[in-house]
């Protein structure tokens, strides 16, 4: 079985290209580390592709302990084995009372890489990730 994960995206549009309607389930779920929202495949067509749209929202840096951060992302993976996950996403940090904006990938185990900084919140964003 084959899953996909998007995380804290609260008005994502999710778009699975490679299982019909009625060969999926949405089901929110969330850990100690995320929350969000798990799509199971259940047939033997397993997904290889994912999107989600959002808006990102901005962070309140003055309401979040030191060093706090946030991140926004689509994956795909098994939610039961953390080492299985892809990542691609926004990351919201806060540092000296100011919120600061990545974009940014990640194979887990591997830590992320931040790709390109300087983004803003209140942009329209569209990520996909894709196994080839």
């Amino acid at each position: 079985m084959t899953f996909v994960r998007v995380a804290a995206v609260a008005a994502a549009v999710l778009i699975v290209a490679a299982a019909p309607a009625g060969a999926r389930t949405i089901v929110q779920s969330q850990s100690r580390s995320w929350g969000g929202y798990i799509v199971n495949s259940k047939s033997s067509a397993p997904f290889n592709r994912v999107t989600a749209d959002w808006t990102q929202p901005a962070v309140n840096c003055k309401k979040s302990p030191a060093n706090a951060r946030a991140r926004f992302w689509v994956g795909l993976g098994d939610p039961s084995d953390d080492n299985e996950d892809q990542r691609a996403g926004i990351q919201a940090v806060c540092a000296g009372g100011q919120a600061s904006y990545s974009l940014f990938y990640q194979l887990v185990p591997d830590e992320p890489v931040i790709v390109s900084t300087g983004l803003r919140p209140g942009v329209d964003w569209n990520v996909t990730m894709q196994y080839i």
